[in-house]
């Protein structure tokens, strides 16, 4: 996993949404670094990982911020 993808995978959600709001951060750039995480997983945690980014509900809290359940 790249180092860029362990920064981007290490802020919280709260500071994501920020960078997010302020430009900082592109939504895409964040949503990559997810799924390169998701990929390295050795658990089989994740029974399914969206090809593409999906769209954001207009007003959602998280604007942009990835979500595993």
């Amino acid at each position: 996993m790249s180092r860029q993808t362990q920064a981007l995978t290490g802020l919280s959600a709260l500071e994501a949404s920020r960078r997010l709001e302020t430009g900082e951060l592109d939504a895409g750039e964040l949503f990559h670094a997810y799924r390169e995480l998701a990929a390295a997983d050795e658990l089989n945690a994740f029974t399914w990982v969206a090809d593409d980014i999906p769209p954001s509900p207009a007003g959602s809290p998280l604007g942009g911020v990835p979500l595993a359940v």
